[in-house]
């Protein structure tokens, strides 16, 4: 009895200390979106297929990830950019070439999730350029 105690013990120990090492989504960097990207997800969340720029994109039609082309098939976006004159803030744009009508603008470190109120902004972008403050 005192072997099966012990045993049951130890495993609920191993368990525990397990769950704590294990890293949740929640948890986790992102792997994808490097110092200086701006990112972008096919799914809400920062999941799904993930795009990846360091500079603007006239024309998110000729990125392919998985065989998914990027535009008009992002719900979620990072911008992981750095403190830089004319590069603090990412624009999306509804169209490709040169855009006039904007889908959102994300600021540095600002993360858009695909959920609540800006959703309505969904599987619209086509491609996106940096802007700094005097923009």
């Amino acid at each position: 009895m005192r072997f099966r105690l012990a045993a049951v013990a130890a495993t609920s120990t191993l368990a525990i200390t397990t769950s704590l090492f294990v890293a949740s989504p929640a948890m986790a960097s992102d792997p994808t979106c490097s110092s200086g990207d701006f990112c972008a997800y096919s799914n809400t969340n920062l999941t799904g297929n993930a795009w990846t720029w360091v500079n603007g994109d006239s024309n998110w039609g000729n990125d392919y990830n998985n065989g998914q082309v990027a535009s008009n098939n992002t719900k979620s976006w990072y911008n992981h950019g750095v403190a830089c004159d004319g590069c603090d803030h990412v624009w999306l744009w509804d169209d490709t070439g040169a855009p006039d009508v904007y889908v959102d603008v994300l600021y540095r470190g600002e993360k858009v999730t695909g959920t609540g109120d800006r959703a309505v902004y969904d599987r619209r972008a086509s491609s996106h350029n940096w802007g700094g403050v005097s923009d």
